[in-house]
This record gives structure tokens, sequence and C-alpha cells, in this order.
């Protein structure tokens, strides 16, 4: 996993913008990383949704019904390979 880091407080980063390169070659940390990345999106995928609710239609979770949790088990889907390596397979 390659994390490219932009920091505009840094001189040198303003100077040589895109010289700063992280490699990680250890899984668990590339894990880590990709996991924080996921709750990330996650949280700001929220954040948006909630903006856009108002009181004629708030924001309501889906039960278990609404098949929402198919493209999780399904192989080859991206939420399958979202899900895999945080389930530890």
């Amino acid at each position: 996993m390659t994390c490219e880091y932009y920091d505009i407080s840094c001189t040198h980063a303003v100077s040589r913008p895109g010289d700063n390169l992280v490699c990680f070659t250890d899984r668990d940390i590339a894990t880590r990383y990709a996991i924080e990345a996921i709750q990330l999106v996650d949280h700001y995928r929220f954040r948006a949704v909630m903006q856009k609710a108002t009181d004629a239609q708030p924001l309501q979770l889906q039960g278990r019904g609404a098949g929402w949790a198919a493209d999780y088990y399904t192989p080859g889907h991206p939420k399958f390979r979202e899900r895999t390596p945080l389930a530890g397979r």
C-alpha cells in the first residue's frame, strides 16, 4: 500500500508537492490504514446524508429485511472485498 502525504504547513511540501510518499510493506499496517480510510469515507458519507435529512424526511436506518447487507456477501463485489480483510479472511 502506498500513501501520499501532503502537508501545506511544511515549507518543503509547498515548494516540492508530491515528494512525500510512504510505502507500507507490512500487511497489518496497510490493513489498519485501509480500515481507517474506510471509516473516514463512511463518516463523511453519513454526514452528507444527515445534511440532506429534514423533519419531513428524517434519516431512518434500514431493517434486516431491506437486503442492504447482500452486497457484503457477494464475491467479487467491492463491499465483499471491503468486508473480508476486516473479518480477518
